[in-house]
This record gives structure tokens, sequence and C-alpha cells, in this order.
């Protein structure tokens, strides 16, 4: 069976010191039978049921024979940390591409022989795309490339659907902003519809 690039739950093995059960007792007894209550066998050893690792990728794990968290799946759109993030489902323009782009790891960050381009500040495999400011990750010390959610993917925006002020868009037809964004850039950034996106 393929594994797929989506979140998957990933738990400790029950030999590290996340499992807060005893150590695993002989086979087939009744001992062991308790035990498997809270354990499943894996290829890599039983897990620990009580000791989550949290969401993970299965395909970029399977890759790369380690757990790969969700929020670094190299199948998922990236950018760069936005300033002015807010917990508002709202539409957001950012520049997007893979963790080898962000990472200036692709090849067009590089000559033909091998060498880095240290000048070159984008790849040709960057593009635009309309995400949703809330249901996109935040930047964290391990994550400096959050992954994104589209505008079209945002739950929210899909209940506001039915809304007469913004028909759906998720937007307030009568008022904008801005924000300041990569290198002193002022893009217009919509304001989230003051009716169905009130309460987000």
């Amino acid at each position: 069976m393929t594994e797929q690039h989506a979140p998957s739950a990933f738990y400790w093995n029950a030999d590290t010191d996340y499992c807060p059960h005893e150590p695993e007792p002989e086979r087939g007894t009744d001992a062991w039978d308790q035990w498997m209550c809270n354990h499943q066998l894996s290829d890599d050893g039983p897990i620990c049921l009580n000791a989550p690792a949290g969401d993970a990728c299965p395909a970029c794990s399977a890759e790369h024979g380690d757990m790969v968290p969700w929020s670094r799946c190299e199948n998922r759109q990236h950018t760069r940390p936005r300033q002015a993030k807010t917990q508002q489902h709202r539409a957001v323009i950012a520049d997007v591409g893979g963790l080898e782009c962000l990472e200036r790891e692709c090849e067009d960050f590089f000559t033909d022989d091998g060498d880095e381009i240290p000048d070159k500040e984008t790849c040709s495999h960057m593009r635009q795309m309309e995400i949703c400011d809330a249901c996109s990750d935040e930047p964290t010390a391990s994550n400096e490339y959050p992954a994104v959610v589209a505008w079209a993917d945002c739950p929210q925006r899909k209940v506001g659907i039915s809304c007469d002020r913004c028909k759906g868009t998720g937007i307030d037809p009568e008022h904008s902003g801005t924000e300041t964004y990569g290198g002193g850039i002022v893009r217009p950034v919509p304001e989230p519809c003051s009716v169905c996106q009130s309460t987000s």
C-alpha cells in the first residue's frame, strides 16, 4: 500500500522514555495481552498509544525512514514567515513553494557545474497563492517555512458561502487594509467580512 501525503497520528515507540508503562512482558503471556491494550505492533517495534508524537506525513516519513511532521510535508506548499499573521479566516496573498525552493536547495540556485548562485533570491517554482491566514501554520523554531492552506480549502470560508454581505468570499466589500511584505513592499489585504467572519 502506497503511503499518502496526509496528516496521520504518530506515536512514540514503547522502548522510549515517552511510554509511561512497564517494559514489554514476555509475548504470549497474560501480562503481554494486558500490555498490548495500550500498545500496537509496527514495523519499527511496538508503539505506545498513550505517547502521541503529533501528526506526521506517512509518505515523507516512509521516504526518509524517520517521522516527518505534517508541518514539514514536502508535498505541501510553504511560505516565508508573514508579518502580522492573525487568527482571522481571511484571504492573504503569499509567495509559496516547496521546502526545497525556500531552503535554496532546488536546481535553480545552482549553476550547471553545481556551484551555488549566492545572489539569487528566488526560483522559477515560486508562485503567488491566496491562502487562509488563520488555517495556515505559524513559523516555529523547528519550522522556519510554515505550511499553508489555500483560501479555497478554508472550512470557515465554505461556511460563509450563504452570507448576504460578502456573497461567500469572506471579504468585507466595504473595507480593506494593507500589510508590509518582504523588502518593504506594501500590498492590499482584504478585511474579513464583518458578518460571517466576525466570530472566527
